[in-house]
């Protein structure tokens, strides 16, 4: 599927609210890189903005694997 913005939001929004329930209240959070787990490229969204063409599969309990362009040909 492919990696949205949408779907980086509801993860985010599912580990954080998973983190806080488990240990307590979180002061600061950012998640603003996202790497390539086929050849460990890196996006920093807050300078880059969202990768686009990247894919993803997985799931909140056994993890995402994202891949970008390249790697999910």
């Amino acid at each position: 599927m492919d990696l949205t913005p949408e779907l980086l939001r509801a993860r985010t929004v599912a580990i954080f609210m998973r983190v806080s329930a488990e240990h307590g209240p979180v002061e600061e959070v950012i998640f603003e890189r996202v790497m390539c787990d086929g050849c460990g490229h890196v996006v920093n969204m807050l300078r880059d903005g969202y990768p686009v063409g990247w894919t993803t599969e997985g799931d909140l309990n056994d993890g995402w694997r994202d891949l970008c362009g390249r790697c999910s040909r």
